[in-house]
């Protein structure tokens, strides 16, 4: 994710620090890779500016990971045409779903056509 210093002014230094950590200086832009999490996990994202004159500012700023979801499959090695097989989203905070075809929790496939029905 990459952060950036939206403040008016004349900047000169910047400090960034995630939950408190570690410093990373450099410019009003800041980059970094959020670990992954089994839940959502709040992470505070703290800003330190020194503008030309001595002048300071700092600004912190919420952000929650969720974890990644997962998906499942039953154990089938081959579906006979007209067949359904369930594919279902579980785990993370999935807010939203993007299947193929479809868009639902749970999905429902009708496979085509096969050539080893079981």
């Amino acid at each position: 994710m990459t952060f950036e210093d939206a403040g008016t002014g004349t900047a000169i230094s910047w400090s960034w620090r995630i939950n408190g950590g570690e410093e990373h200086t450099g410019s009003g832009t800041f980059a970094y890779t959020f670990p992954l999490v089994t839940t959502a996990t709040d992470f505070d994202v703290a800003l330190y500016v020194t503008a030309s004159g001595g002048y300071t500012d700092n600004i912190m700023k919420t952000v929650t990971i969720y974890p990644l979801p997962t998906v499942s499959l039953p154990s089938v090695d081959a579906v006979c045409e007209g067949t359904q097989v369930s594919i279902t989203e579980n785990g993370g905070d999935a807010v939203s779903w993007s299947w193929t075809p479809g868009s639902c929790t749970t999905q429902t496939i009708t496979p085509m056509m096969c050539s080893d029905c079981i």
